[in-house]
């Protein structure tokens, strides 16, 4: 086990005709800086932003591009960081897109009434 922390996995669900954006969090356990350089989804289905550093952790935003996200899928986005033992770390996605029919409740279980 490396010395980074981040998300073992993520998913993203269809709200509303859209993908909300994800921002995921590295950082090291030893408290010492680490940074995103840089990040891919090697199927093209998410867009990776590094954004700001907030002191010792890295942040990126993963959105879904634009009309790639029509079914469920799954995938991986691969992070370049700057950690010497984890210079890329691998993070699995999954798209989950909502059919649009809600299942049916539970059947309610009535108990008998005492006369």
């Amino acid at each position: 086990m490396g010395d980074l922390r981040y998300p073992r996995s993520t998913y993203f669900r269809k709200v509303g005709g859209s993908f909300r954006p994800q921002t995921l969090v590295v950082a090291s356990r030893s408290g010492k800086p680490v940074r995103a350089l840089s990040g891919q989804d090697p199927d093209g289905r998410v867009a990776v932003s590094v954004l700001e550093a907030e002191g010792a952790q890295a942040k990126v935003e993963l959105s879904v591009v634009e009309g790639k996200g029509d079914e469920a899928a799954r995938g991986e986005v691969k992070l370049r960081t700057s950690d010497a033992l984890e210079p890329v770390v691998t993070i699995p996605y999954r798209l989950h897109v909502a059919s649009g029919r809600r299942a049916a409740p539970p059947a309610r279980r009535l108990r008998p009434q005492a006369r």
